[in-house]
């Protein structure tokens, strides 16, 4: 191999970017125990490249070239391992003239070539003594460890820099990937909200001035503006956990935990009425503060008092409590309803799941209501919970840091 070859040199420049922000430190204890092991007063650990010898590491060096940190070819012993590929043993340099002419007053030296898994000669690890010596053969056994050692730490690192590159790249196309969903749900969710607008709004309008149609175009009708108002609120589900996936708009400041909680809980008073429950507001302090999005708070109240009065038959008692618990503000709603059975509990905050209970199977929803109060309550660093008992009724609920 000669030192000009294009794919040694290509291969010595990765391993060069690599050393520049790494740890010197295995390299380092390298070349002390290769001096320490075989009694030199010097020792090497360096890189060729087409016109220096460039040192990883060395003791004993002289000043002069310790301090350079590199040497030009033409001064270098090493030169001849990565031409040879093979290590260099010489006991005396005086014997061999076109070694003679080398500056670190090495009169005998020992080296082994840095010998890639692919086959290139990138540098060498090397001993030298002042004195003439002859090299045992454990020495140059030991030397080849060292030098194996050297490039299994350098091919190590390689590897490691190759997978870190390749998850910032993963990173990267999943970074894309979620732009190019949430573009296209922004997209599609818009260009649906406007054709189904106008379907629920002349729909709405049949059924207000429908009294001369006949009761089973009514009918149909009405189907279709249940139907829209069903495309609706999933629509806007979507969009708002993408948001919240997306961790945007957030506005986070002081507010009233209690005058949210009773606006919320007021909104919902006709759809109460209008299932024939008996609704109850309870706040056992006047005082109650937090901080968070106003916005995505109310939403997730809003989520948990509709699924208590939808999931709880006429008759029923659906009651909205605000609380403190320490440092924590509590709200929850607590319900008669149907409960959700045990087997399906671990599920109900998984996005779209729906529970396969009888009583409840046919009720309308989309299954992302759950999921998208516990990514508002999380986002907010509080936490969601919940006790439910089949046939009984539940209480669903959320703890957030007072304020």
């Amino acid at each position: 191999m000669t030192i000009t070859d294009p794919a040694r040199l290509e291969a010595l420049h990765h391993f060069q970017v690599l050393l520049a922000s790494g740890d010197n430190d295995p390299f380092d204890r390298s070349a002390r125990l290769a001096a320490a092991c075989t009694k030199a007063p010097a020792a090497l650990i360096s890189l060729l490249d087409d016109e220096r010898q460039i040192f990883i590491s060395q003791i004993g060096l002289p000043q002069k070239w310790a301090a350079q940190g590199s040497m030009p070819l033409d001064y270098s012993l090493c030169r001849e391992v990565i031409e040879s590929g093979s290590p260099l043993v010489v006991d005396d340099v005086r014997r061999f003239p076109d070694l003679a002419a080398n500056v670190m007053n090495a009169r005998a030296y020992l080296s082994a070539p840095l010998k890639t898994s692919a086959g290139h000669v990138i540098g060498a690890v090397a001993v030298f003594d002042t004195q003439p010596r002859v090299w045992q053969a454990d020495e140059t056994n030991l030397i080849a460890a060292f030098a194996d050692g050297v490039i299994a730490e350098l091919e190590r690192r390689a590897s490691s820099a190759a997978l870190v590159a390749e998850q910032q790249a993963q990173v990267e196309r999943i970074s894309h990937l979620e732009k190019m969903k949430s573009e296209m749900i922004r997209v599609v969710a818009h260009d649906l909200r406007n054709p189904l607008g106008l379907v629920m709004g002349y729909s709405e309008l049949l059924l207000e001035e429908g009294d001369q149609m006949a009761a089973h175009h009514r009918d149909f009708i009405a189907l279709i503006h249940r139907s829209g108002r069903k495309m609706l609120t999933l629509i806007n589900d979507i969009l708002s956990l993408e948001r919240l996936t997306a961790a945007r708009d957030a506005n986070h400041q002081r507010l009233s935990f209690i005058e949210l909680a009773r606006n919320v809980y007021e909104t919902n008073r006709d759809s109460a009425t209008h299932n024939g429950l008996k609704y109850q507001f309870e706040a056992l302090e006047s005082n109650l503060a937090t901080i968070g999005d106003e916005a995505e708070l109310r939403e997730a109240m809003e989520n948990l008092i509709s699924n208590g009065i939808k999931y709880t038959p006429e008759g029923g008692t659906v009651i909205v409590r605000v609380k403190r618990q320490g440092d924590m503000v509590n709200f929850q709603v607590e319900d008669t309803g149907y409960g959700v059975p045990e087997n399906e509990q671990s599920r109900l905050f998984q996005p779209f799941f729906r529970s396969h209970a009888e009583e409840t199977y046919k009720i309308g929803g989309t299954g992302l209501g759950l999921h998208l109060v516990k990514n508002i309550v999380e986002r907010h660093s509080g936490e969601v919970a919940f006790k439910s008992v089949y046939g009984k009724g539940s209480t669903f609920g959320f703890y957030l840091h007072g304020a």
